[in-house]
């Protein structure tokens, strides 16, 4: 048994290659902060860069979104 992340066994356990054994096992979350002094001129480098964590880090990995599914 192992706890491995989805994005590395999501496609086995969507094909069926690999089974899930302990369906409900809920791992101890972990959070990504993107901290920046409160300034209004916050540069663009900085706010592009936070949009593109919030966006690949969002509610749900990427790699847990079924194929084609934007």
């Amino acid at each position: 048994m192992a706890l491995l992340p989805t994005f590395i066994v999501g496609k086995e356990l969507q094909a069926g290659r690999l089974v899930e054994v302990l369906p409900g096992y809920v791992p101890v979350e972990h959070f990504l902060h993107a901290v920046h002094l409160p300034d209004r001129h916050l540069p663009l480098k900085v706010r592009a860069f936070v949009d593109f964590l919030g966006a690949r880090f969002g509610s749900e990995p990427y790699w847990d979104r079924q194929e084609g599914a934007a």
